[in-house]
């Protein structure tokens, strides 16, 4: 996994964390930020950038971007979204993820509601703790 070096303070800096990623759309919004469909200018490869705005500098980063990139970092497995990068900026944080075409939810409301998954689908993730 890479990270952005430092935080961005001026505006033109602030352009410079897309440097690497063109912004194409605005895929969708959530409670905690707003995801963009992107592409990485070099590669050509397709991500999802998620736009996490910080409130203010005594606040910090939201705890909930904290567990989630915590989770993220960890939790590396193919069948859960990749965490590929991490930009900072003064108020606000982007996460890169790889792209993937939608989400559990809309996976989950294509399936009629009859319609049970095949064991080889369902696959429990254990997660211990380390004591």
């Amino acid at each position: 996994m890479e990270y952005s070096a430092g935080l961005h303070t001026s505006r033109e800096n602030r352009r410079s964390i897309f440097y690497g990623w063109k912004n194409l759309t605005s895929s969708a919004t959530g409670t905690y930020g707003v995801v963009y469909k992107g592409i990485q200018k070099n590669t050509g490869k397709f991500v999802a950038m998620k736009k996490i705005r910080v409130e203010s500098e005594l606040e910090g980063i939201p705890a909930t971007a904290i567990r989630e990139i915590s989770l993220l970092k960890e939790l590396v497995h193919p069948n859960i979204v990749a965490l590929e990068e991490i930009a900072l900026e003064t108020d606000r944080i982007y996460l890169i993820f790889e792209f993937l075409a939608m989400d559990l939810k809309k996976f989950l409301e294509m399936i009629p509601a009859d319609q049970l998954l095949d064991k080889i689908q369902v696959r429990p993730v254990h997660i211990c703790s380390k004591s």
